[in-house]
């Protein structure tokens, strides 16, 4: 088996990103500490987090049982060789622009217009969403479908709306993507997949 280093692995994340969502431009940084190491990936608007997060998991080289607090690894096909990526996990951080910010507000404004207006409550602004001003406000009307008793205040609604905002509907088409295949687990933790053992022909 192919063990790849977590930088390595940090430099085909890089191309596999830039396959997937052309133009956009992404941090991938590693880090290596006592008793593993991660890749964290950041970027500004373009694909949502959703997105992104199905190319990363790809180069996840363990998973974790938060039952049994265990640690236990992956193993992947890559270009045709069995191998193991030196990662533990892969994290990724969206941020956002005012532009972005905007047009969540004017969607969220537009829908539940009578919540507000029944409420007494003005027009959101980027800049009090940005402070946080936003989750001391709840809708308590039933109007437009907001229930008194939901957990979602105003900062929320315009941030998951903002969040699932993406310029891309899937990733384009990767040539990396395309050559990696889960092959199985250590099949030790509560929520392993198992090991997988019919790939008898790859090394």
């Amino acid at each position: 088996m192919k063990y790849f280093s977590t930088r390595d692995t940090a430099k085909i994340i890089r191309k596999a990103l830039k396959e997937s969502f052309p133009d956009v431009k992404f941090s991938v940084r590693s880090s290596v500490y006592s008793g593993g190491s991660s890749i964290d990936v950041s970027w500004t608007d373009g694909p949502c987090m959703a997105l992104v997060e199905s190319i990363t998991d790809l180069f996840n080289g363990s998973y974790f049982d938060g039952m049994t607090d265990y640690k236990g690894s992956k193993t992947h096909i890559f270009n045709g060789e069995r191998i193991h990526w030196g990662p533990d996990f892969v994290f990724c951080r969206r941020e956002v622009s005012d532009r972005i910010i905007e047009k969540a507000i004017n969607s969220v404004y537009a829908r539940y217009k009578n919540n507000f207006d029944i409420d007494g409550i003005e027009k959101p602004s980027v800049e009090k969403y940005r402070k946080g001003d936003y989750y001391r406000t709840n809708f308590f009307s039933n109007d437009n479908g907001v229930s008194p008793t939901s957990p979602w205040t105003l900062q929320n609604l315009i941030g998951n709306n903002a969040n699932k905002r993406s310029s891309f509907v899937v990733p384009e088409q990767s040539d990396i993507v395309d050559s990696i295949y889960f092959v199985g687990d250590d099949g030790y933790g509560y929520n392993a997949r198992g090991k997988v053992n019919h790939l008898k022909s790859v090394n």
